[in-house]
């Protein structure tokens, strides 16, 4: 599964519907993998984010059936910063990756886990 980033700045509110509807597909599909292009994404985030995406997020994901996720980083150096600083403070679960670009992020994504883009793994 792919997921693009709204263009912009984002508020909790467009991220944390954005991350329902995610869930919501995981669970409907079995979908086990996830790139999450941030590329056209800008500003920084706020402060509680962090903490937002660590204890709920992620989580969350990780209980609808994630397993591995692609993220790639906003070109917007802040934004980009913000994400690196949570990703690196993050659980084990699911796993996580951060790339500056799509194509490496797609590349890893397929390989991860062993199974196809999007497959069931066991």
């Amino acid at each position: 599964m792919a997921v693009r980033g709204l263009a912009g700045p984002q508020t909790r509110e467009s991220v944390a519907c954005g991350a329902a509807q995610v869930q919501y597909f995981l669970q409907a599909t079995g979908c086990r993998k996830l790139l999450n292009d941030n590329t056209n994404v800008t500003g920084q985030w706020l402060p509680e984010s962090t903490g937002w995406v660590i204890s709920e997020l992620l989580p969350g994901l990780h209980a609808a059936g994630l397993r591995h996720m692609a993220w790639v980083y906003a070109a917007d150096s802040g934004s980009w910063r913000s994400a690196e600083v949570t990703l690196a403070l993050a659980a084990a679960a699911p796993t996580v990756m951060a790339f500056h670009d799509v194509p490496e992020a797609y590349t890893w994504l397929v390989a991860a886990g062993g199974a196809a883009a999007g497959a069931p793994t066991a």
